[in-house]
C-alpha cells in the first residue's frame, strides 16, 4: 500500500507529498477544514476496496462486521488515550450526542455557551434540560467559573474548539473546576478538536467527548466516535451494557467504521505528532499575518492559546473575491473563517495574504 514519507525541513518535497495525496492542493488555497476535511487518495483507495468487497461478497461482506468495529474502537482509544471497553464508533457527532444525553438524569441542569455548535445546543434543549447560557468571550472560562460557583449547575457542555471563532477552551481552567466541583460533568464536542491538536482523554478534564470524523481527521463521511469515563457511568447512573444496547441495535456502517480506522492509522503512520508540530507553525504564521494587517478579531490576542481556526473581518463580498482567488474559506455571519491543517503550506498563507493587500475595494 502507498506510504508517505515525513521528510522533515524539506517544505517542497513535504509539500509535493501532500499534493500527491490530496491532489485538490495542486490548484486550490484550502483554508477550510473546519468546514470539510479533504479526502486523501489512499483513504478513496481502501474505500473502494470495500465496496468492492460487498459488490462481490454480498452477505458475507457482513460477516466481518464485529472485526471492523472492535478494531476501530481500538484505534480510537489508542490515538485519544480512553479505554477502549468505554469508546465508541458513532456514525456521526449529532447523533453521538444525543445517545449519551438520553442517559443523563432529567432534573441535571446544564450550563451551555451562547452561539456554541447548534448540534450540541439543540440537542440538549431538545430533551428539555434546565439550562443556564453564559457568552462567548475572551475571559469565557473565568465566566464558567463564576457560574457554577453561584448556580446548581451538574454539567458544563460545551465545544473543546468554538467552530465560529477558534477559540480553544483551557484545559487548566477545567481541570481547576472539576477539582473545585467534583460532582460536576464536563461534556466535550471533539469535532473541531481531535486531529487537529494533541489531546489524551485520561488526563483531561472531559467525562464525556463526542465528535465527527470529516474534520480533522480526515476520515470522511458517516463516522465518528464516543468516549466516557467511569465518573459518567457512576454521576449518571448508567452502565455499560445500557451504552452497548443503545449504539448496537440494528447494523453498523462498515465502510464508515473502517474509513475512520484507516484515516486514524495513516495519521499515526504519518508522524502525527511532527504534523502538528508543523501545523501549529503554520498558524502562529498566519495569526502574525492577520494582526499585521488588522484583520483578526483583537480579542483572540488575550488569550495565550488558540487553535488553528481564525475568524477575518468581511462580508458576502470579500467571501466571494477570495473564492474567486480559489481560495476556499467559510462565511461565518459577519466573519469568514480560515482554517489551516498539516496539508497547507506558507505559500498558502503568502497566497491569502497577497490577494487580501490586493483587494480591490468595494
Amino acid at each position: 500500500m502507498e506510504t508517505i514519507t515525513f521528510v522533515g525541513k524539506n517544505t517542497l518535497s513535504y509539500q509535493l507529498n501532500m499534493i500527491e495525496e490530496f491532489p485538490l492542493l495542486e490548484n486550490t488555497t484550502y483554508l477550510n477544514t473546519a468546514y470539510v476535511g479533504l479526502m486523501s487518495k489512499s483513504l478513496i483507495q481502501h474505500r473502494r476496496q470495500l465496496d468492492e468487497q460487498y459488490l462481490v461478497q454480498g452477505d458475507y461482506y457482513k460477516r466481518g462486521e464485529q472485526e471492523i468495529l472492535e478494531e476501530c474502537h481500538h484505534s480510537i482509544s489508542n490515538f485519544i488515550g480512553s479505554s477502549p471497553e468505554h469508546t465508541f464508533f458513532i456514525p456521526n457527532f449529532s447523533s453521538g450526542i444525543r445517545l449519551a444525553l438520553s442517559c443523563i438524569p432529567k432534573d441535571f441542569r446544564f450550563l451551555v455557551l451562547e452561539e456554541d455548535y447548534p448540534s450540541l445546543t439543540t440537542a440538549i434543549e431538545e430533551r428539555g434540560f434546565s439550562t443556564t447560557h453564559i457568552p462567548i468571550s475572551a475571559t469565557v472560562e473565568e465566566t464558567i467559573e463564576k457560574t457554577v460557583n453561584t448556580q446548581q449547575i451538574d454539567v458544563l457542555a460545551l465545544s473543546i474548539v468554538q467552530y465560529t471563532s477558534g477559540l480553544l477552551i483551557d484545559f487548566e481552567a477545567l481541570k481547576r473546576l472539576k477539582a473545585n466541583h467534583p460532582n460536576l460533568l464536563i461534556l466535550g464536542d471533539g469535532t473541531q478538536f481531535i486531529g487537529g491538536l494533541p489531546f489524551n482523554f485520561q488526563t483531561a478534564p472531559f467525562d464525556l467527548i463526542v465528535g465527527s470524523g470529516y474534520k480533522w481527521l480526515l476520515a470522511g463521511f458517516a463516522n465518528g466516535f464516543l468516549a466516557f469515563s467511569d465518573f459518567f457511568l457512576d454521576r449518571t447512573n448508567t452502565t455499560k451494557a445500557v451504552f452497548y444496547e443503545k449504539f448496537f441495535t440494528g447494523h453498523i456502517n462498515i465502510l464508515g467504521a473502517s474509513s475512520l480506522t484507516f484515516a486514524i492509522n495513516r495519521l499515526n503512520q504519518w508522524g502525527f505528532s511532527e504534523l502538528l508540530e508543523k501545523k501549529a507553525a503554520l498558524s502562529t504564521k498566519l495569526r502574525k499575518e492577520l494582526n499585521r494587517l488588522e484583520l483578526l478579531d483583537a480579542r483572540l490576542n488575550m488569550r495565550t492559546s488558540h487553535s488553528s481556526i481564525y475568524p477575518i473581518a468581511g462580508g458576502k463580498q470579500r467571501y466571494e473575491y477570495l473564492l474567486s482567488n480559489e481560495i476556499r474559506c467559510k462565511q461565518r455571519g459577519n466573519h469568514i473563517r480560515v482554517s489551516l491543517h498539516f496539508y497547507n503550506s506558507e505559500a498558502d498563507i503568502e497566497k491569502l495574504v497577497t490577494v487580501l493587500e490586493n483587494e480591490p475595494r468595494f
